[in-house]
């Protein structure tokens, strides 16, 4: 989901309409109270004119705009009713006593009285307003976000005076804010800075989120990360602001290398270079953060990009994570991404997920020239089946034999088209949603046979697949290709890429330790093993005398 939740042009002008009709009442207001005082004013008065008729000019329009500018009518039987609600909450949470039970009792009617104000309310901007009370009340910081930068964009693309109009007015109106400053605890502090931001004050809103990060609580960690996600939006629209946000992610860092807890949390996951990070809070955040760290080398530095370059690419901005920053601090180097939670990918997930698959292969097809220079990378098949297989075979003779299969498997694989692909898709790299899916970790990203992606997906050992099961979901994901001539031929291609896939996951296997149980990694090998032996014999029965050379792969 984009951060910003757009708001119509038509909204701007209702709500600058609705605005400029409460200015001219509130200014008729005090144009008539100042007429009358001039009326009625005696020369004998201690105060004379036109100090007299000003004081009370001012003073009948400050009232009248505080009681137009309320986020309901106080004018009608039901405004009034739900102001008289907001002032006997008030009353209730400054009554003495523990805060927590205070708030606790009070949030039910809190959240009535909002939802009620926001009915009532005929600007649209102050409904928007409204909601990101709401979305605070209910706890939900991410929402609360996108809907108070969504103003914040608004407003600051207004005219000054009427900002400065709109910041005055504003002060004070909201309930919630007005409970914020009672409440010490981080999550409430930094509600007031989202209600700032909705306001179109990011400076007032900058000092509450400072402050809420600086309050020693559980949250302090996920409170960083979020203010750090605040100032990633705020350098957007403002450049002078990258190296605030920058110190930021590095205070976040500090933290987490101070922590315990947190740092004994970094590690491997899988195949990937780098140790990894993740930082969510159920109450703050929905989205998680991702840390991913290692000595300062050209990975990271690719994979950001690589990122950056791939967000752009997707209108559905779920499609992959967000990439926030990459930097080096104290000897590490580290990349940070924001991804919305999901579930890892299940078998059952398949039929749904294999078309998606097929759409952001296309996608990154068609856009595979806008990538940097040097940026994607082409998997040479031949080297690496050459340096991971040539040297284990002890017999000259069969040594030859091996060679010159693995030499036509790669032939095989150099004559399919070269697309851009991810490189390792097995199921821990895609989160799956009701409707949706993430694919994650793209530092392997490279232009290859498509292939080799849905051989990293179906040949993995998560799922097992039968032959049938394996056909259904290759079926679902040539069925949005035209361009694929037959099933067979498709199918064929398929697995001299299975193939490679299951010797390069074996080989890996072998050369490499994941985990302290051996017999589990020794059943992986063997699994393998009998993957690329499926994969040998499917060739075998679908073209025999391409397949026939590739048989000596056995010896190895």
């Amino acid at each position: 989901m984009d951060l910003e939740d757009t708001i119509t042009a038509e909204e701007i002008l209702a709500s600058r309409r609705i605005s400029r009709q409460k200015t001219l009442v509130s200014l008729s207001a005090g144009v008539l109270a100042g007429a009358a005082a001039a009326y009625f004013h005696h020369e004998d008065h201690q105060l004379s004119q036109p100090y007299f008729s000003l004081i009370h000019g001012f003073l009948t329009s400050g009232l009248f705009t505080t009681l137009l500018y309320l986020p309901l009518n106080s004018f009608s039987p039901r405004g009034l009713a739900v102001a008289l609600q907001a002032i006997k909450l008030s009353f209730r949470q400054l009554q003495r006593g523990n805060l927590e039970e205070k708030i606790a009792k009070t949030t039910p009617a809190m959240l009535r009285f909002l939802e009620d104000a926001q009915s009532l309310a005929r600007d649209p901007l102050l409904k928007r307003k409204l909601q990101v009370s709401l979305d605070i009340t209910r706890n939900d910081y991410d929402l609360g976000l996108r809907h108070a930068v969504s103003l914040l964009r608004v407003y600051q693309k207004a005219n000054p005076l009427i900002r400065l109009w709109h910041s005055l007015h504003d002060v004070g109106m909201s309930v919630s804010s007005t409970i914020a400053n009672f409440n010490k605890r981080p999550q409430f502090v930094f509600g007031r800075g989202l209600e700032m931001l909705a306001r179109g004050m990011p400076h007032t809103a900058e000092k509450h989120f400072s402050r809420a990060c600086d309050i020693v609580d559980l949250l302090r960690i996920p409170m960083n990360c979020f203010y750090a996600y605040v100032l990633d939006f705020l350098t957007q629209q403002n450049p002078r602001m990258y190296e605030k946000r920058q110190q930021q992610w590095k205070k976040t860092v500090d933290l987490l290398l101070e922590d315990p807890d947190y740092l004994q949390q970094f590690r491997r996951l899988g195949t990937s270079r780098h140790e990894v990070l993740e930082i969510g809070s159920e109450g703050l955040l929905h989205d998680t953060f991702i840390f991913k760290r290692d000595n300062p080398s050209e990975h990271l530095t690719r994979e950001y990009l690589l990122d950056q370059t791939l967000y752009t690419f997707f209108d559905d901005k779920e499609a992959v994570a967000q990439p926030l920053t990459c930097f080096i601090h104290k000897d590490k180097q580290y990349l940070v991404l924001r991804r919305i939670p999901g579930n890892v990918l299940l078998k059952s997930d398949l039929a749904q997920f294999m078309p998606f698959l097929y759409q952001v292969h296309t996608l990154l097809k068609k856009q595979q020239e806008k990538f940097p220079p040097g940026l994607l990378i082409a998997r040479q098949y031949a080297p690496y089946l050459e340096q991971r297989y040539g040297q284990r075979v002890p017999s000259e003779q069969q040594k030859s034999r091996v060679l010159t299969a693995l030499y036509r498997l790669a032939e095989q694989l150099d004559q399919q088209p070269k697309n851009v692909i991810h490189g390792d898709l097995h199921p821990d790299n895609v989160l799956s949603r009701t409707t949706s899916f993430t694919i994650l970790d793209l530092e392997h990203l490279c232009l290859a046979t498509r292939n080799l992606d849905l051989a990293a997906l179906l040949e993995h050992d998560k799922f097992c697949l039968t032959e049938s099961e394996q056909t259904e979901a290759l079926h679902a994901y040539y069925q949005q290709d035209q361009g694929c001539i037959s099933f067979e031929e498709c199918y064929r291609d398929y697995q001299y890429g299975a193939l490679f896939r299951a010797l390069q996951v074996r080989g890996v296997l072998e050369s490499h330790s994941y985990g302290s149980d051996l017999s589990e990694q020794k059943k992986l090998q063997e699994y393998y093993t009998q993957r690329a032996q499926r994969a040998l014999a499917a060739l075998q029965s679908l073209d025999r005398h391409s397949a026939a050379p590739l048989e000596d792969l056995l010896l190895i």
